[in-house]
């Protein structure tokens, strides 16, 4: 998933049972959610964009650090 950082899909998966995580799967509500995304200039990463559909489809709250998030309407962000 992140080979530059060094992260395996086991080492992912590991992580994500270790604070009781779940995945949620792919759906066409969220791409359809993803396709009505704005655009913005400075955020163009196709993989945040999926997960701030998903996010906004799903009611669910993001945990990221990356002030670009912020430019989506009604996406709820954590970050401490």
């Amino acid at each position: 998933m992140k080979p530059m950082l060094g992260l395996t899909q086991a080492n992912v998966r590991l992580g994500i049972d270790a604070i009781g995580a779940t995945t949620l799967p792919l759906g066409f509500n969220h791409l359809e959610r993803y396709a009505a995304l704005p655009v913005h200039l400075d955020h163009k990463d196709p993989f945040d964009r999926m997960l701030i559909a998903q996010a906004l489809d799903e009611q669910l709250t993001v945990m990221t650090p990356d002030t670009r998030f912020e430019e989506y309407s009604g996406l709820k962000i954590v970050w401490d």
